[in-house]
């Protein structure tokens, strides 16, 4: 009963809004993933651009006053303190984590990628991330809230660090 009670919520509170589950923080060019696994790099159309900028229009690449080195060790860190996420293919150069990672409830399998892109002139690094859903239309809002939480995460981390030195625990 309560799992019926809880997809009836779920059900009222999604209502015609619009269904995605693909979500990038930047619909333009969104970060590549390095091992293809389906057609994970399909562009966004206009309408799918439309829609996550009405859903989201808070989701924004994020710039992050340090070195791009250590935003992606501090991520790497991150994620593998996570025992849902497997990290699937990383590079330094460009800067790109491809990982997968569990839904809690359901236990879908969703691929997302980051890139990270290096300011020349300043120490400040770009932060992009595509979060798409295997299965379904609509991932309930699941893509979004990781992509927030990761830059929740990434926040505190680096807060807490010393930008010029390597992360430790990696």
């Amino acid at each position: 009963l309560p799992a019926i009670m809880a997809l009836v919520s779920l059900t009222i509170t999604y209502w015609g809004k619009p269904l995605t589950n693909d979500v990038t923080t930047n619909t333009d060019q969104p970060p590549k993933f390095l091992q293809r696994m389906g057609d994970l790099n399909t562009p966004y159309t206009d309408e799918q651009k439309q829609t996550l900028l009405e859903l989201y229009p808070d989701l924004n690449s994020r710039n992050f006053a340090w070195p791009c080195f250590r935003v992606f060790e501090e991520t790497l860190k991150i994620l593998r303190q996570n025992p849902k996420v497997k990290i699937v293919k990383q590079s330094e150069n460009p800067y790109v984590i491809q990982y997968t990672q569990t839904t809690p409830v359901l236990k879908f399998t969703d691929d997302i990628v980051i890139g990270l892109t290096q300011n020349s002139i300043e120490p400040q690094c770009l932060l992009d991330v595509r979060s798409r859903s295997r299965v379904g239309r609509s991932d309930l809002d699941a893509n979004y809230n990781r992509i927030h939480n990761l830059f929740r995460l990434l926040d505190k981390a680096l807060s807490k660090a010393d930008p010029m030195k390597p992360a430790t625990d990696l």
